[in-house]
């Protein structure tokens, strides 16, 4: 009868034990199936894209099972996140350009019509006819600079020699490259208009918006030819 109470308690301790292995072993194994979306080899990890899908299941088992992401695909994550960014700000830019083109075309076509309408051309030789001669602009100008502006007959020397070089005096003068237009070289021609619906043909219109511009930005006409010797540009 002793024996026989001891065999039995011997059979219930290995069939404990083999309880116990049992648990352990389907813990385990669930462990192991949760990780298996990360057993990727380093060059899948590399040279693959991680589709929505495997990106929220991956998610889903960091977050609920406490799994480490490995090194390689985290890096990969980090990267792809990266050039996503970059294809973004590229497009961005791109479309910034073309919609800065566009309303630079706009602009000198605007500017095409208005010389359309206010340029008179003669019908022998097609030259453009201004309304004055360069003696005309230039005493009128000294008269704005010493009368209204009170500048000295040096400021206006400087005046002479700035116009000179940026138009000859020709209200005309147009900058094919930059869009530069008149007598003061206004870009673009439009600010003009401020003086006159006639400036981009009206040399004196030119004249009194560019000694505006000048006081306004420099002070004088010495110091803008000084900059314009200084910096090519003024």
């Amino acid at each position: 009868m002793r024996k026989e109470k001891k065999k039995l308690r011997v059979f219930r301790i290995i069939g404990l034990t083999f309880l116990i292995i049992g648990i352990i072993m389907l813990i385990n194994t669930k462990s192991n199936k949760n990780q298996q979306i990360f057993q990727i080899d380093s060059s899948t990890i590399l040279t693959s894209k991680i589709t929505d899908e495997q990106l929220s299941e991956i998610k889903n088992i960091v977050v609920t099972q406490n799994v480490p992401i490995p090194e390689e695909l985290k890096l990969k994550m980090e990267k792809e996140a990266q050039e996503k960014a970059e294809q973004e700000r590229i497009a961005k830019e791109e479309q910034e350009r073309l919609q800065k083109e566009a309303e630079e075309k706009a602009r000198q076509e605007q500017e095409k019509k208005v010389a359309k309408k206010k340029v008179e051309v003669t019908s022998r030789g097609g030259t453009v006819r201004t309304t004055g001669t360069k003696a005309e602009y230039q005493a009128y100008a000294k008269d704005l600079c010493l009368n209204t502006y009170g500048w000295s007959n040096y400021d206006f020397e400087c005046l002479v020699k700035l116009w000179e070089r940026e138009s000859n005096w020709n209200p005309n003068a147009h900058n094919k490259s930059s869009g530069a237009h008149g007598i003061p070289q206004s870009l673009p021609a439009s600010k003009m208009a401020s003086e006159g619906a006639d400036y981009y043909t009206n040399g004196k219109t030119q004249i009194r918006w560019g000694l505006k511009y000048i006081k306004n930005r420099y002070g004088s006409p010495s110091k803008a030819w000084q900059h314009s010797q200084n910096k090519g540009w003024y």
